[in-house]
């Protein structure tokens, strides 16, 4: 979004816990939506609950299984919407979430690592750090983004991260903001 903030939109089951979030960050705008539930289903249409955590948000089912098995969860063929607004942009490039699942059973919950996290556009492309300013430093970060194969090294947008990435990325580096 403008002004350095930035927004989340996810589609998930039972609970999600979005982690990445900074501490220092004003989370506004939070949401939910999901299919109403009518015509004799036995679905509950109650809304999940939403909680602001120190570096999450948590986006909760109103009852777990044991206590509701008619709760209102992400069912099969259905699709729920979860959203929040942040006041600065994510902690790192990549970030995490957490999906409990709404059956007891094994595993009780899935966590996905390394979901690239897109950073809001800066006047200079070649401000790899976004610090404001074009330096020797925006070309260490650019090079510790590309050994670690993280998505915003893939300069070109051709085929992955690869050697090309390095000379692409020093080209605009060197003809400048």
């Amino acid at each position: 979004l403008e002004d350095g903030k930035g927004s989340l939109i996810a589609v998930v089951t039972d609970d999600l816990r979005d982690t990445g979030i900074r501490a220092d960050a004003i989370v506004t705008n939070m949401g939910f939506n999901a299919p109403l539930y009518h015509s004799g289903e036995p679905y509950d249409n109650t809304p999940w609950t939403i909680a602001r955590l120190t570096t999450a948000v948590n986006f909760e089912a109103p009852a777990k299984f044991v206590q509701n098995a008619n709760t209102s969860a992400l069912r099969w063929g259905t699709m729920y919407n979860f959203w929040f607004t942040a006041s600065v942009p994510p902690a790192a490039a990549t970030g995490s979430a957490t999906l409990t699942l709404f059956r007891p059973g094994t595993p009780s919950s899935i966590s996905i690592d390394g979901l690239p996290v897109p950073l809001p556009p800066v006047a200079c492309a070649a401000d790899f750090d976004h610090s404001g300013v074009l330096a020797v430093q925006d070309i260490f970060v650019f090079v510790a983004a590309w050994f670690n194969h993280e998505p915003r090294a893939d300069w070109n947008a051709v085929g992955g991260v690869t050697e090309q990435d390095i000379f692409d990325y020093l080209a605009a580096w060197f003809v400048g903001c």
